[in-house]
């Protein structure tokens, strides 16, 4: 769902490049319910390998937006939220999702992909 904040920076962004471009992914193991009043992830993973990570960006043959980044898993996890942000740290979260949940053991490599446009996922 896009935050309420995340489409304040869209406009602000357009209107005068005042916002750094949402290309962070960042996941977490919460799985509270989406609401346009999120500010950050429930349960956002910091460390570990999972932290935040700047993602590639592309388009897939719908024409959605995507954002994909691997994360690298230092210990186990259960993966059940992912969000854009425009920052590394801190900044402000366009969109989250809840997702899977994904288990990932120690050592593992997990790719995740948002769509960023998928009306499927509003």
């Amino acid at each position: 769902m896009y935050t309420r904040q995340g489409l304040r920076a869209i406009a602000s962004r357009y209107v005068s490049n005042e916002c750094d471009p949402f290309v962070f992914l960042g996941i977490g193991e919460g799985d509270k319910g989406l609401s346009d009043q999120d500010t950050i992830l429930e349960k956002e993973i910091r460390g570990d390998g999972m932290q935040r990570v700047q993602a590639e960006i592309g388009e897939d043959v719908d024409g959605h937006i995507t954002l994909s980044a691997k994360f690298v898993c230092m210990r186990p996890a259960v993966i059940r939220e992912i969000a854009v942000f425009n920052a590394l740290n801190g900044g402000v979260m366009l969109k989250r999702q809840l997702i899977g949940p994904y288990t990932v053991a120690l050592g593992t490599e997990y790719t995740a992909r948002f769509i960023l446009n998928d009306p499927e996922n509003e």
